[in-house]
């Protein structure tokens, strides 16, 4: 194992490990948004910015109320392994 910490001294690859999906990332991954859609989403945030994707993609009909909140949790668990992982290797 500490080979492999030590094989992680560019900081990109040390990012790109640490670095937690976006909720429009699970959405996609899981299958529940397509990526036109993430596109149409991120063009009425970019409108405004006080709104989140996830309300948006429920208010334009893309997915339900459940489906965002199973991906906002998958989110928090992805989140919760990967800050998990990072102390267990002591890299954080």
């Amino acid at each position: 194992m500490t080979e492999l910490i030590s094989s992680l001294t560019n900081q990109n690859d040390m990012d790109s490990l640490l670095r937690v999906e976006r909720l429009g990332e699970v959405l996609l991954r899981e299958g529940k948004l397509k990526l036109f859609q993430i596109a149409d989403l991120m063009e009425q945030q970019a409108e405004d910015p006080t709104k989140r994707l996830g309300d948006l993609a429920v208010e334009n009909g893309y997915i339900s109320q459940d489906d965002l909140l199973d991906s906002l949790l998958a989110q928090i668990h992805i989140t919760q392994v990967v800050e998990a992982s990072a102390r267990e290797l002591a890299i954080v």
